[in-house]
Order: structure tokens, then sequence, then C-alpha cells
């Protein structure tokens, strides 16, 4: 490579030596975790219009001795504000997004009621939302999901805020 007309030589980087990734790995295992949303973390946003609140779920203890290595790992999560009103083909997705936010707030004893916005104008409705998920530890459950996306197949990690199949019993 030529510089003010003299040849220089690029350094070879050297690395510590390591396998990478071959294929997409869930972003945690399986199992029950106590967790926190670190203050800070929540940010409202829109996506095609609706508003978002964005947040990580940090898993901070592994209930399971076997999950001890996935600890301090961060979670991204969102709730999205769909109208179904104004778009019924959405009413599935708003109804889940509301039971999750209603499970968390749950999950951090907050009041879902007096926080949960019933009408959104501006970002400034979801702040009560966002000040009362935040900072406050909580118990969850992480589930994995099978998904295809562009032919290929996805683990999704779905957070609970209820032990997996006491449902069922």
């Amino acid at each position: 490579m030529a510089n003010n007309g003299m040849q220089t030589q690029e350094k070879k980087l050297q690395f510590k030596k390591r396998a990478t990734v071959t294929k997409i790995l869930p972003d945690a295992p399986e199992g029950g975790w106590d967790a926190i949303i670190p203050k800070g973390s929540c940010k409202i946003t829109d996506k095609n219009g609706d508003p978002v609140l964005n947040f990580e779920v940090k898993l901070v203890k592994a209930h399971e001795e076997a999950n001890e290595s996935s600890q301090n790992t961060a979670l991204r999560q969102r709730i999205t504000f769909y109208d179904p009103v104004a778009d019924p083909a959405r009413k599935g997705a708003a109804n889940q997004n509301f039971r999750f936010a209603r499970g968390l707030c749950r999950a951090v004893d907050a009041n879902f009621e007096e926080v949960y916005p019933t009408e959104i104008d501006s970002s400034d409705d979801l702040q009560p939302l966002a000040a009362a998920i935040e900072g406050k530890p909580f118990e969850m459950w992480t589930v994995h999901r099978t998904s295809e996306y562009n032919n290929e197949t996805m683990i999704n990690v779905d957070v609970r805020f209820a032990k997996p199949g006491l449902s069922l019993v």
C-alpha cells in the first residue's frame, strides 16, 4: 500500500483462537430466573405508527444450576400498543401485548390499572408504565418456541411470568 510514495506493510491482527457461531443459538436457556429491568433501559419508540415500549430484562440469578452461565444475560423485550379498533387484524397482537404488560406489572408488583395507558397521544402517556417496571426485581421463566424465518428454523425465547405447566395441573 502506497503512503506518500513509500510502501508500508499492513499489520496482521492476532486473536485468541475461538469457535464461531455456525447456527443461530437461543439468547437464553429454558428455565426460571430472578430478573430485573434495569433503570433507564425503557425506550419509547414507534413501529409503523404504533407506540412501542422497548426494554431489556436482565437475567440476574438462574433457578437451575445448569443455567448459571447465562446469568447477567439481557433479553430485549417490547410492548407494542396496537389499535384493534382502527386495525381489527391486529386484535390478536393487541391482546397478546396487553396480557404480557399485565403479567409484567403483576410480577413487579405494580398496579396495572394505574400505570397502563387507556389512551396514548404522546410518549408521556407511556412514562408511568416505564417507571413502574424499571428497577424492581421479579421472578420469570424462559421458554423456547420454534418458528420459521426466511426458510430457517429459529428458536425464540419467550418470557413468562408463571412457571410453565402450572396452568395444566
